[in-house]
């Protein structure tokens, strides 16, 4: 989920400065690969989330008071860090169950979690997702897609009896890589199935979609 073209680094503010610390780091790191790196390898640091993105995830959260939050793939734990830094500040006990199925992701988004002091509010998902997925709790308020876009429509069809009234989903990559969730879109655009949906042009492109049946 990115757009890096520049080599200047936001200043990252979200919650406390470890979380700001945190963010600002992992974000320096990943600008420092340019845009012909993301289009050669599109799963790599390059697609961690841009802080104008997360900085949204955040500030959905927070203004739905989202206590269980789900997201498909951790990666180097990034987005991760925005969702749990906002269900903390929500208040009371939240937490946020992320999928991750790479070793390597698995250990250096654990390190980012715990560098952010946001780890124990998050459960690590490992292994596919199509499976894992399975035990999230019922109560669901905020979902964010961030993994394989071909996979967004069966993720969704685990996840929706588990969504509570008004939950938003989050799906990224949706414009750069549109025919890779096509079935996805086109679902979630059919008010007939339960959703209003909206496309944001932020980044690799935004679809945030309310449940409303």
């Amino acid at each position: 989920m990115s757009n890096r073209m520049s080599s200047e680094v936001p200043e990252i503010r979200v919650s406390d400065e470890r979380v700001n610390r945190t963010l600002t780091a992992v974000n320096a790191r990943a600008a420092e690969h340019d845009r012909s790196l993301f289009e050669q390898v599109r799963d790599s640091l390059a697609v961690a989330v841009p802080p104008e993105a997360g900085t949204l995830m955040y500030q959905l959260v927070r203004a739905t008071r989202a206590a269980k939050v789900v997201e498909l793939g951790m990666s180097l734990g990034v987005s991760t860090v925005y969702l749990a830094a906002a269900v903390r500040d929500n208040g009371g006990e939240g937490r946020v169950y992320t999928t991750e199925i790479d070793e390597a992701k698995i250990k250096q988004g654990r390190a980012t979690l715990a560098d952010a002091g946001v780890a124990d509010l998050v459960e690590v998902l490992e292994g596919d997702a199509l499976q894992t997925l399975n035990s999230v709790p019922d109560g669901v308020q905020f979902v964010l897609l961030d993994g394989w876009n071909e996979s967004y429509l069966r993720v969704m069809k685990i996840l929706e009896p588990k969504l509570a009234p008004g939950a938003l989903v989050l799906a990224d990559d949706v414009n750069l890589f549109g025919e890779g969730c096509v079935d996805f879109l086109e679902y979630v655009r059919d008010p007939a199935n339960g959703y209003l949906s909206v496309n944001f042009p932020m980044g690799e492109g935004l679809e945030l979609s309310m449940r409303v049946g």
